[in-house]
């Protein structure tokens, strides 16, 4: 695994940071080696032959080549397979080996010396045992060549007992030095653990912050939840969700990210309690055999959950899925969920009452221009429409306009009779029976009481006639209210509107000529006469 790391080009792990310590104590025996055998120099006869003396000078300078590429952070395929922690321990032990042969066989302190790159080689990638095996094997090969090197029996035998106090030594330094480049090591790896914490922790609050004011700035609660989903994985979850629950009924999903079609898991036990507790709560493998048959079902190792919003009768929870592909959550991404729950919290909370509020502004508006009870435009809004329509433009003048004014017959006896309650639900039958009949660009209003209003795009008296006629039939159908049958009519007055004339003044006409209607018994149309002027000339 630490060669792997290597290989894979990571200089800041403690594999990394080790093996770039010793890079140098590698160049300078590779560079002493080339000088001995360029200048054919050996201890005693210990000499090589020119084919194995040239082919090993080109090793080292392919070694040298390796090694500085490494070392000024190129990345190469060739150089990561020819550096590869086997390959290194090999060619390390060779260099040494050639060197002590060259230099002196006797020489032990050196020996040990040499005989080191390859153990700390060892040591780094596979650990101190076998970095002990190694020195050992190193040691045996050197004490062989020592031995076969001798031109003695007497010779030899010096060698063996000197090799033997040597194995002892050796056995007692490697242990001292596994000890102290594994101390080493282990403090690097939590270095470099604690660097790579921190990076990640660095990473994901930035994300926060950006995630956080991304959602400060939707108004839409589902688009918050929405956004906030898809931002869960960064904190190492494979999959997440986000579901909701209105009072004691069942969870549905509102928002989620998941790879492929997988078909995410709904443990209700999970979610209910981090409802309950109001904190985060986890599910591993291991933790209970119903928890493993529904992990294990959806190729999970963990799960997590943890509340975002909570209020009298709605509960949303997010919870978050790692599946077995995946190294477990570390503490940072656990502290990093919850941090960025809170966020999601205030933002999902703000973009409930920025709804609430607007909510509550389009109530207001409505309720400005509309009659309470019949949900018809108000006199506020028929007299804004009038003057709209009544304004000339600059191109031509207004549209021709009716003015409709309509007034219950009856309707005070039958209030009377039956109660207010019922006088309310008759307004309301009245206003939807003139609702069928009228379509837009008409307008239909009540001013108030048994009073209504219609403003009604005009071409001639004949065609509003017709239709103020429709309006009186309608009305004089027979009413059912419960138990009661209510009868009653309509008085309309019919106002054109002229050049020149204003809202007060149209609605002054049509009011006028629904007085007639009523003094001519009621139940019809009356039409607003102007009285011609009379001018005297003198």
């Amino acid at each position: 695994m630490r060669g792997d790391r290597l290989n894979r080009g990571d200089p800041t792990s403690a594999v990394g940071v080790l093996e770039r310590a010793l890079d140098p104590v590698r160049l300078l025996t590779l560079l002493f080696l080339i000088a001995l055998l360029t200048t054919r120099f050996g201890a005693g006869d210990q000499t090589v032959g020119d084919d194995v003396r040239w082919g090993l000078v080109g090793i080292s300078v392919i070694y040298i080549i390796a090694i500085v590429v490494r070392l000024r952070g190129e990345e190469n395929s060739i150089v990561d397979r020819l550096l590869h922690p086997l390959i290194r321990v090999v060619l390390d032990t060779l260099v040494a080996l050639m060197v002590l042969l060259l230099v002196d066989t006797a020489a032990g302190p050196l020996a040990w010396l040499v005989l080191a790159m390859p153990m700390l080689t060892a040591n780094i990638h596979y650990g101190s045992f076998a970095a002990v095996i190694a020195w050992l094997a190193m040691s045996l090969a050197y004490l062989g060549l020592s031995i076969i090197s001798a031109d003695s029996e007497s010779a030899a035998n010096d060698a063996l007992g000197a090799g033997i106090q040597q194995l002892f030594a050796l056995l007692i330094i490697a242990s001292g030095v596994g000890v102290v480049i594994k101390s080493v090591r282990d403090r690097v790896e939590g270095t470099d653990h604690a660097l790579r914490e921190a990076r990640s922790r660095s990473r994901q609050l930035s994300g926060i912050a950006n995630s956080a004011q991304t959602m400060a700035d939707i108004d839409e609660p589902l688009a918050v939840l929405s956004h906030a989903v898809a931002q869960i994985p960064t904190f190492g979850f494979t999959d997440a969700e986000i579901v909701e629950r209105f009072g004691p009924g069942d969870y549905r999903v509102v928002a989620a990210v998941h790879v492929g079609d997988r078909r995410l898991p709904s443990p209700e036990t999970l979610t209910d309690k981090a409802i309950e507790t109001g904190a985060l709560v986890q599910v591993q493998l291991g933790q209970s055999l119903v928890t493993d048959q529904v992990l294990h079902l959806h190729d999970y190792r963990s799960g997590a959950a943890l509340p975002v919003y909570e209020d009298v009768t709605r509960s949303l929870v997010v919870r978050g899925w790692l599946d077995s592909s995946r190294d477990a959550l570390q503490t940072t991404d656990i502290r990093s969920f919850e941090l960025y729950a809170t966020q999601v919290t205030t933002a999902y909370a703000n973009a409930l009452e920025v709804q609430r509020l607007e909510e509550r502004s389009r109530d207001l508006a409505w309720e400005a221009d509309h009659d309470a009870l019949t949900g018809l435009a108000n006199r506020a809004q028929l007299m804004r429409i009038l003057h709209e329509r009544l304004a000339p433009t600059n191109s031509a003048a207004p549209a021709p306009v009716a003015l409709m004014f309509l007034d219950l017959d009856g309707f005070k006896a039958a209030n009377d009779t039956h109660g207010h309650l019922v006088g309310d639900q008759v307004l309301v039958e009245i206003a939807h029976r003139l609702m069928r009949l009228v379509d837009r660009p008409h307008v239909l209003g009540r001013l108030g009481g048994d009073e209504f209003l219609l403003i009604a795009d005009s071409s001639t008296d004949v065609d509003i006639g017709i239709f103020a006629n429709r309006i009186v039939a309608a009305v004089s159908q027979p009413l059912r209210i419960g138990e009661a049958v209510i009868h009653l009519s309509t008085s309309v007055g019919v106002a054109q509107a002229g050049l020149g004339t204003t809202p007060d003044e149209i609605l002054q006409q049509a009011d006028q000529a629904m007085y007639t209607a009523k003094q001519e018994g009621g139940s019809r149309v009356s039409h607003y006469r102007r009285t011609p002027t009379v001018r005297t000339y003198l």
